[in-house]
């Protein structure tokens, strides 16, 4: 039976009801007991603190989710965890990283201790890692290829070539008459108008700087 959270193919398609069950917790529970709570998952063998260009990977428990912890010399966990990515961020010093940062705990209304609420901080999208599972021994569904996420712009940059190139399929026909000019205001010119020499040094346009498109 799959996890709540898990596809029937043993893919993670929930993080957040994933996570829930793995701590035995819902949103919204009193957390006044967080870092204990985080700390068994660390002694449960969950993932921590992915390093800089480190990919999740299949072999890690709870379907490649990491858990952030301090340096205080303890290890205590942060209230935050990391879910893989496809796709990296890169920080202000250069560094990517494959993660999608989640706050799991508030404070409580009121100001009167903590809830277990889960908050996405920021990161690419959430991406499966191909393979993974409860357990890190292999995902019962096998590799499941990583949805790509759509990159800002990219649509209307290839509509913008496609009629670009469609234009100069229209303008540019067999027979054409074109120019070449070079990067600094030079144009090919074919002397006595072919049959001898081939240079650049003219600074307009005749009948020899003038050549004809055939296509082969």
């Amino acid at each position: 039976m799959a996890h709540p959270g898990v596809g029937s193919n043993g893919v993670l398609v929930d993080p957040s009801a994933y996570f829930q069950f793995i701590i035995g917790r819902k949103e919204g529970d009193p957390a006044n007991d967080w870092v204990a709570v985080l700390k068994d998952l660390q002694r449960r063998g969950m993932h921590l603190n992915p390093k800089p260009g480190e990919r999740a990977d299949a072999s890690w428990p709870f379907h490649a989710i990491s858990l952030m912890v301090g340096d205080n010399g303890n290890g205590d966990p942060r209230g935050r965890i990391w879910l893989p990515t496809a796709l990296a961020t890169t920080d202000n010093d250069g560094n990517q990283w494959f993660t999608r940062e989640v706050q799991v705990i508030a404070d409580a209304p009121g100001g009167a201790g903590f809830i277990w609420r889960w908050r996405e901080l920021g990161g690419q999208a959430f991406a499966p890692v191909p393979g993974a599972s409860h357990d890190g021994h292999g995902g019962a569904g096998g590799e499941v290829p990583p949805p790509q996420a759509p990159v800002p712009g990219l649509d209307s940059l290839i509509r913008r070539i496609e009629a670009l190139e469609a234009q100069m399929k229209r303008a540019l026909q067999d027979g054409s008459k074109v120019a070449f000019e070079t990067d600094n205001g030079h144009f090919v010119c074919a002397e006595n108008g072919g049959g001898s020499t081939l240079n650049a040094t003219r600074s307009g346009i005749g009948g020899w700087e003038t050549f004809k498109l055939h296509k082969q």
